[in-house]
């Protein structure tokens, strides 16, 4: 598996830069029309609830997966660029999410999603370029995560 994402990040790296960044721009947009969605009524369970707060740290991840990807800076800055990019992303994700009805913005949110990147940057990183760093960044993310999510969830 990690070979097949090297194949894809060097693939996608090839590009013109116009084209590397592409995917970032769809995906942004997926998330913002997510985001502009208003809940179903009714009074959702827990678990549906821990559900979509842990769907922030999948759909940041792969922000941050894809920014990571258009790049072609090297290493740490490379990794800290898409977790800036994605975060800052939640932020004003989370801001539009404020002025939806029937949705409400929560710091809770944006740590699921900023730990989503985090954990989504480690990973391209640590499959691109093993380094050892990346490794414990991703494993580090795992409880930052769950611990972001579970806020969300139930405070």
């Amino acid at each position: 598996m990690i070979e097949r994402l090297r194949g894809w990040f060097d693939a996608l790296g090839a590009r013109p830069s116009w084209q590397r960044w592409l995917p970032v721009l769809a995906w942004g947009a997926t998330i913002w029309w997510l985001s502009s969605r208003s809940p179903r009524p009714g009074t959702p369970s827990t678990l549906t609830i821990f559900v979509f707060n842990g769907g922030h740290v999948v759909l940041f991840g792969t922000l941050a997966v894809l920014a990571h990807a258009a790049q072609r800076r090297i290493g740490r800055m490379r990794f800290l660029l898409a977790v800036v990019l994605a975060s800052c992303y939640g932020a004003i994700d989370e801001l539009h999410q404020a002025h939806v009805p029937g949705r409400d913005s929560s710091v809770f949110d944006w740590c699921s999603d900023t730990s989503g990147a985090v954990f989504g940057a480690a990973l391209a990183t640590w499959s691109r370029e093993s380094l050892a760093w990346a490794r414990r960044a991703a494993i580090a993310a795992v409880p930052a995560a769950i611990a972001s999510v579970s806020c969300a969830t139930f405070v």
